[in-house]
């Protein structure tokens, strides 16, 4: 049985999810899907809370476990506006996470080659290998500041989103990583996720630095709001 919070939760998902199946079916603009996007956000958090019911998420700032992964899985249009926000927000930082999107770029396909040489016995155990080799290398995302908070927090995607702490201990060192339970969005939004995804993205490209590091170059040819995958 659902309880009334999650029925009230899931309503907001419902809703939200009609706004992206409109801005799916038609041109949209930059301001569209940052409106979609910050109705989406609070209610996938509170979705979350409900899912995971009494085992709470013990997530706090300055916490920055999941901050070493290469962030995979991102929306093409997550990246258009995190882009944006950078390039009209943080215009003085945009050079140097620009250049640090690409050497981790480089960084991950020597992992790869890695990886390949070692003869994995499937495409999904090798990814799963790559990710895990990356994680190793205990490079700290673009997006993360000094202060050990994200440059981009409200606008972090999805997938920096869907894995929260259940540790009950602080996490001081990439050593001693925290307890992450993975908790997505409801399998009925990726249709239409997927669907404006597809409008911006012809490079079949979801790593959230390779996305920036095209966004964000100095030679990128213009698109919606100055900023396009295509």
């Amino acid at each position: 049985m659902w309880s009334v919070g999650f029925l009230i939760v899931n309503r907001d998902l419902c809703e939200s999810l009609e706004r992206f199946k409109r801005l799916s079916s038609s041109a949209v603009t930059l301001d569209d899907i940052e409106h979609a996007l910050a109705l989406f956000y609070p209610a996938f958090s509170r979705y979350q809370e409900e899912a995971l019911g009494a085992s709470k998420s013990t997530c706090y700032k300055g916490c920055f476990s999941c901050c070493y992964h290469w962030v995979e899985d991102v929306y093409s249009f997550e990246g258009l506006l995190i882009a944006s926000k950078l390039l009209t927000e943080f215009p003085d930082k945009v050079e140097a996470i620009y250049r640090r999107c690409c050497d981790h770029e480089v960084i991950l396909q020597e992992v790869w080659q890695g990886v390949v040489r070692t003869g994995r016995a499937s495409d999904e155990a090798e990814e799963t290998a790559v990710l895990l080799g990356f994680h190793k290398e205990y490079l700290p995302c673009p997006l993360l500041t000094p202060e050990r908070t994200c440059l981009v927090y409200e606008w972090r995607p999805i997938t920096c989103r869907s894995y929260l702490s259940r540790s009950a201990s602080s996490y001081t060192s990439h050593a001693t990583a925290c307890e992450a339970t993975l908790v997505p969005p409801p399998d009925l939004f990726e249709s239409s996720f997927d669907l404006l995804h597809e409008q911006y993205d012809t490079e079949g490209i979801t790593g959230l630095r390779a996305l920036l590091a095209r966004l964000l170059s100095p030679t990128r040819s213009p698109g919606i709001s100055g900023l396009s995958l295509r």
